[in-house]
């Protein structure tokens, strides 16, 4: 439009580079004065941009430029939501689920509490005698958008509700269809699918039902093993459920270790449940984490000693909110200079002859080895692979080139859409021979020690290099072991996924360090209000 602008903004009215989500904003001599009579959405709705002084007004919707300078629209700010942590826009499901050729219009819910939100999607086919499978739309949106976006569940719908003023009536949309019930085979089969009912809160399940497809959540899932291990004195390996998350297959890992229960003491004595119970209810975390158990109590036979105060400047501020763990990462190539900068302080200097690192190693045998997996335009100049980093050298050397992680070898509902996101990977692998020899059964002890003191030295330099890491607790390591050509005392201690620093995520921050406005002094130590 002639005389019209538009602005896709972050939240510090910045402009955000190409695919990050933002505000639509629109400028130009188009704008109006404001809503009649209506002072106080005029304030919230018509701005005056502080850097550029142009009047500009707010549209509540989001959106994206695109590398053509297009930008794409997101849907409402109104339909933005955090689920487990994750910022979701709901209108970039719906906008991703109607680029399928099947689907003629989308639109996605979330539903349930807050910590129980499930995102489900109802759609009208093009073909409403031919529409696409679950199964494929999953498989879909799964190739388009990170894990966290995918529905949980699919409703297919002839027409989606309208409103009298024409726009989608969300609040009438039906609940979700669910599937209908079976007799179970076993007795085993019939406790398993009630207590997944139980925990579901759905009616109608199936033996055959896939627990993720019925919309069950990280925390359902510990719910269901939790249940499990109470009933039947048994807890499934997670990592073994996700390969198959059905309720047939979850009644079959019970069956066949009540079978080989019964036919021998083969199995370790069960372990009482309560030792595996995790809290659930979000009051309840809060309130363990607020009890602050890894502080020692204060004992009134010992006395305590103020230390002076120390004073922190703003430089000390600004380490400790960049040092963090990042979940998004921006979709940016990151330079060969910020990489290196990155992985320069694992290597050693030589002062006065002497070889010196920045973190100890035990009797400095400095055993734990650096290998990184990078994906396909993850750092400038580097092809995609396996690499050894040589601290010493300050070099790459490339393992197996155009190497692949297949995302499976992550857990499925928290770690592998931060993967997914993510441009590379490092993990730290002990080499036990080249310590054991010196500390015998202390040798994997003191090599965990070692890398977490690296992963401290990684994630202190990595933001001053615009690069956003976040540690990852396991994974399936052995798949990997030929891509980086590892021998059987080769063993993985600690791993990151890392990117790009998303811009937005660097605003926060720096928006934070700014903020930072009184220094006092409580119970003999300093705090910084923000």
């Amino acid at each position: 439009m002639v005389n019209q602008t538009f602005h896709v903004l972050s939240n510090t009215l910045e402009p955000c580079p190409v695919w990050v989500p933002g505000e639509l904003f629109i400028g130009g001599i188009g704008v109006a004065l404001g809503y009649w009579q209506d002072e106080e959405r005029t304030r919230t709705s018509f701005i005056v941009h502080p850097g550029t002084g142009d009047r500009l007004y707010r549209t509540g919707d989001l959106g994206r430029y695109l590398p053509d300078g297009n930008i794409e629209f997101l849907g409402r700010e109104d339909f933005q939501i955090k689920l487990h942590g994750y910022r979701v826009e709901l209108g970039e499901i719906e906008t991703a689920l109607t680029r399928h050729p099947r689907v003629q219009t989308a639109v996605v819910v979330a539903k349930g509490k807050a910590h129980e939100r499930r995102l489900v999607a109802y759609f009208v086919p093009r073909q409403i005698n031919t529409p696409p499978a679950e199964a494929e739309l999953r498989a879909f949106l799964e190739s388009e958008l990170p894990r966290y976006m995918v529905p949980s569940s699919f409703v297919l719908l002839t027409a989606l509700p309208l409103s009298a003023n024409g726009k989608v009536d969300r609040g009438a949309l039906p609940d979700q269809s669910t599937q209908k019930q079976v007799p179970s085979a076993s007795a085993c089969d019939e406790r398993i699918v009630r207590l997944v009912k139980s925990i579901l809160k759905i009616e109608d399940i199936v033996l055959e039902a896939d627990l993720l497809s019925l919309g069950a959540t990280s925390i359902d899932i510990i719910r269901v093993l939790n249940q499990v291990q109470r009933e039947f004195g048994f807890r499934p390996d997670i990592r073994v459920f996700y390969d198959d998350p059905s309720i047939a297959a979850l009644a079959r890992l019970v069956t066949a270790h009540l079978g080989a229960k019964e036919a021998g003491p083969r199995l370790l004595p069960d372990s009482p449940a309560v030792e595996l119970e995790v809290l659930l209810d979000p009051d309840e975390r809060e309130a363990f984490k607020q009890q602050r158990l890894g502080l020692r109590p204060n004992s009134p036979h010992a006395s305590s000693v103020s230390l002076p105060a120390v004073e922190m400047d703003h430089d000390s501020i600004a380490r400790f909110l960049g040092r963090r763990s990042y979940r998004h990462f921006a979709k940016e190539c990151i330079s060969q200079k910020s990489f290196a900068g990155m992985l320069r302080w694992l290597g050693p200097v030589w002062i006065d002859g002497a070889e010196k690192y920045l973190y100890p190693s035990a009797g400095g045998l400095y055993a734990v080895q650096t290998y990184l997996h990078l994906k396909s335009g993850a750092v400038e100049g580097l092809a995609s692979g396996a690499y050894y980093y040589h601290p010493v050298n300050h070099s790459l050397i490339c393992l197996t080139p155009g190497a692949e992680i297949d995302a499976r070898l992550h857990e499925p509902q928290v770690n592998r859409p931060i993967f997914e996101q993510a441009s590379f990977s490092i993990f730290l692998v002990a080499r036990l021979r080249a310590i054991a020899p010196l500390y015998g059964d202390f040798s994997p002890r003191f090599a965990t020690l070692e890398a977490g003191h690296m992963g401290q030295v990684l994630m202190s330099f990595a933001p001053a290099n615009k690069i956003a890491l976040c540690p990852i607790g396991d994974m399936e390591f052995a798949p990997l072991r030929a891509m980086f050509d590892l021998d059987e005392d080769h063993v993985l201690v600690y791993l990151f996924v890392g990117g790009h620093m998303d811009t937005a995520a660097a605003q926060d921050a720096t928006a934070q360090m700014t903020a930072v406005n009184t220094m006092k002094e409580n119970r003999g130590r300093e705090e910084w209000e923000l």
